[in-house]
């Protein structure tokens, strides 16, 4: 039974990794699409570990698609922000009452699921966005 526990968190933990991955990369290719590839990595080089993780300092280099980059990056701020308190029931959920536990497993894996394969869609088959393009 323990196995299968450590086995549930390995793939939330890996879900999570696959999710904020593919989020970063979408908020990567809004910065893309304003400048180009080297000078997008350039600019996030260059950007303080809080602005790097936050990527809030992409909004104000756009000059189209404002309105959805601030819906991905709402997404992803909730996202970030979440991984905290919903490990932390998990734990204690896991500890105090084993007897919901896998509820509360099968309920963070099927948003994590969610999500993940929502991102993939939106990256697309090359894992690059249409927001990427310069139009």
């Amino acid at each position: 039974m323990e196995k299968i526990v450590f086995l549930a968190y390995f793939v939330l933990i890996a879900l999570d990794m696959i999710i904020i991955s593919d989020a970063r990369r979408l908020l990567l290719d809004f910065l893309v699409g304003a400048r180009n590839r080297k000078n997008a990595a350039k600019i996030h080089a260059e950007q303080s570990l809080r602005n790097r993780i936050s990527m809030g300092y992409i909004l104000p280099m756009l000059k189209k698609n404002e309105r959805q980059f601030g819906k991905y990056h709402a997404l992803y701020l909730a996202v970030l922000y979440s991984l905290i308190p919903q490990y932390t029931a998990v734990v204690v959920f896991h500890v105090f009452w084993k007897s919901v536990i896998w509820y509360v497993f099968g309920g963070c894996l099927t948003l994590r699921f969610v999500l993940a394969v929502f991102y993939r869609l939106e990256l697309g088959p090359n894992r690059i966005s249409v927001y990427a393009q310069k139009n």
